[in-house]
């Protein structure tokens, strides 16, 4: 979960307060359009920290462990968006990776896909430049 200090979650309306964070700064990561129940987060790939095959051979595609920070990260947000900008995270993460993740960027197209009082249920995808499906996500995200 991407972690920002209370004082930031308390008026959140600004997509910049997660764009700045030192994770999404670190892995590549930006968000680029969100909605009540919907985050769209943009990777830019060429980072060293994205090597897969543990670096040594960067041609390979994103690591994936920066693909599951980015899945995480999505419905996380998601959820904090659904939960109207209040304290949450993600307790429950189910990731399937297709294929491997190539180009200058990719996309990670998050989605609320059922709300209770407590708990959400969001699933994301994540594309390729080219708009190939790479890798799915589904979890849950509760309420701090």
């Amino acid at each position: 979960m991407v972690v920002i200090g209370l004082n930031q979650l308390k008026n959140v309306t600004n997509i910049e307060v997660f764009n700045n964070t030192p994770l999404f700064k670190t892995l590549g990561f930006t968000i680029v359009e969100w909605g009540v129940d919907f985050v769209d987060l943009q990777i830019r790939h060429g980072n060293p920290y994205h090597a897969g095959s543990f670096g040594k051979n960067t041609a390979v595609g994103i690591n994936g462990a920066v693909v599951t920070a980015a899945l995480e990260s999505a419905l996380g947000i998601s959820g904090f968006i659904g939960f109207g900008c209040t304290p949450s995270g993600v307790v429950a993460l189910d990731i399937k990776m297709m294929q491997i993740i190539r180009g200058q960027f990719s996309h990670v197209k998050a989605r609320i896909d059922r709300k209770t009082r407590t708990m959400i249920f969001a699933s994301a995808h994540l594309y390729s430049e080219r708009g190939g499906l790479c890798a799915t996500a589904s979890g849950i995200v509760a309420k701090g």
